[in-house]
Parts: C-alpha cells; structure tokens; sequence
C-alpha cells in the first residue's frame, strides 16, 4: 500500500538528493518508488563501479541505512528502506 503525500515524498527527494551526487561520480542511480503505510521507503538503485576503488562504492545495504537516517533526521518515521537493485 503507497501513501499519496506530497510532503513525505518531498522529504524523501530531499533526502536522496545528498546521495545522488555521491553514487553518480561512480555511475549509479537513485530512484524513489514509493513510501508505505507501514513507513517503509522503496527505492531503486543502480549500482555504480570504480575500478580504482572497488570498495567505496555505496552497497545497497549501506545506502539504505544512510537514507533511513537522512529522512528519519528530517522528521518522517522510517520503519524500513527496501533498496531495489536495478
């Protein structure tokens, strides 16, 4: 189930957006989906490369953490963010 609120998701861009610059320079993606009755963000990420770096590259499961406590830190509750691998 997707709640409709337009404030809620401009949170939630605005939350993603300290992210995009971060997984662009290695050639990845962040796309918002949906945020759930139960407070859950969904999103999509395609995960970048750096052949020089191989490990700095955001993980899925890292950048979920990082979005839950960038959106939870602009006041909306986060129960859980589903990173979609694209």
């Amino acid at each position: 189930m997707s709640t409709d609120d337009s404030n809620s998701r401009l949170i939630i861009e605005d939350a993603l957006s300290n992210f995009r610059s971060l997984v662009a320079a290695d050639g990845g993606e962040i796309h918002f989906n949906t945020y759930t009755d139960d407070s859950t963000v969904n999103i999509d990420y395609k995960m970048g490369t750096n052949d020089e770096c191989p490990g700095c590259v955001i993980t899925p499961d890292d950048l979920a953490v990082f979005v839950k406590e960038a959106v939870t830190a602009r006041g909306l509750p986060v129960s859980d963010v589903l990173v979609n691998a694209v």
